[in-house]
């Protein structure tokens, strides 16, 4: 649609007063979630994946 934008707003929003009302420091919860996301895909094996992938998708056209 022509207003993503608000969508997107509306739903950062909502996110952000959750966090709040539950008490989530959005910061360390990013940060311990990116270690974990580190060790489960380090980024090399990461770009060699995405590359692959986009590699295949670019010769199917």
């Amino acid at each position: 649609g022509g207003e993503v934008w608000r969508e997107f707003g509306q739903a950062f929003s909502l996110f952000l007063q959750l966090a709040n009302r539950f008490g989530v420091d959005l910061e360390k919860a990013f940060r311990d979630e990116l270690d974990i996301m580190e060790k489960r895909f380090p980024p090399e094996k990461w770009r060699r994946y995405v590359r692959e992938k986009l590699e295949k998708g670019l010769s199917r056209r």
